[in-house]
């Protein structure tokens, strides 16, 4: 398990590009309206 932690620290990851706008642009055509549950999650 130590050798698989080791693995993944030393591996180099990508960061993505934070999808703000995109997520609007989206979310403003969806036809519904979300329940609270949704609302926190979001």
């Amino acid at each position: 398990m130590l050798d698989i932690y080791a693995r993944r620290a030393a591996r180099e990851g990508y960061a993505f590009a934070d999808p703000k706008a995109d997520y609007a642009t989206f979310s403003a055509g969806f036809p519904f309206e979300e329940t609270p549950d949704q609302q926190t999650t979001i």
